[in-house]
């Protein structure tokens, strides 16, 4: 993983962490700015941290270069902040970590002293970063989800999601993403390899996906959902 200090002005301690230099080309007066990335590695169970000096330097013959062009007087939309990826996958690697490793990561991500992230995206049942395949939902006679169950994300992204807004010291967004309809609801009867949702279960696959949305939401679960992609 890697996270960038650009923080224009900002300083480490004695050790400064960004410089800025005016300087002019072609007559017209531009900015260099310097930043470091920080790289943290996992060799052979020891944890590595690698700092990289990058540069921030003004356009040459039109071609953007470096790390990041600045353009402050275009503005297309309004950025509501950043995030990352809460998963069952994710959950399982922190619930294996000792505690204190675990919240190392998760204040450099979500903390006020690390990159302060705002949001989290999870996954609506299982996806591609689960342990395997799992729906809240698996009776198709359950027509009023009596039997729906969040105790997957009770185990391995609720508890994460808590204890990043603890870190971050309020709440968080999150987006709920669904990846398949239960299998149930499905034409060839599987969350995996394809396959499209049946034109009878249209109206029961957005009360479900709304019934995630409601559920998340209560206190003892969330409490906020930022969004729900379509």
């Amino acid at each position: 993983m890697a996270r960038f200090d650009p923080g224009v002005g900002s300083a480490d301690g004695n050790t400064q962490r960004c410089k800025k230099e005016n300087l002019r080309l072609y007559g017209v007066a531009y900015t260099t700015m310097t930043a470091n990335k920080h790289t943290t590695l996992f060799d052979g169970g020891v944890v590595k941290q690698v700092t990289t000096p990058l540069q921030v330097v003004a356009d040459d013959d039109t071609q953007e270069v470096q790390l990041l062009n600045l353009y402050p007087d275009i503005r297309y939309q309004t950025i509501d902040g950043f995030g990352g990826a809460i998963t069952e996958a994710a959950g399982s690697v922190l619930r294996q970590m000792p505690e204190e490793t675990a919240e190392k990561i998760l204040r450099g991500y979500f903390g006020p002293e690390g990159l302060r992230y705002s949001f989290v995206r999870t996954h609506l049942d299982s996806c591609d970063f689960s342990l395997g395949n799992y729906s809240a939902v698996t009776d198709p006679q359950d027509k009023e989800f009596k039997t729906f169950s969040l105790a997957r994300d009770e185990k391995y992204i609720l508890p994460y999601i808590r204890l990043a807004e603890q870190y971050a010291g309020h709440k968080i967004g999150v987006m709920l993403t669904p990846w398949s309809p239960p299998a149930f609801m499905k034409t060839n009867n599987d969350r995996n390899h394809g396959g499209k949702l049946l034109p009878e279960y249209a109206d029961a696959w957005a009360n479900y996906i709304c019934r995630y949305i409601q559920e998340y939401e209560k206190p003892w679960h969330h409490g906020r959902i930022f969004d729900c992609a379509e």
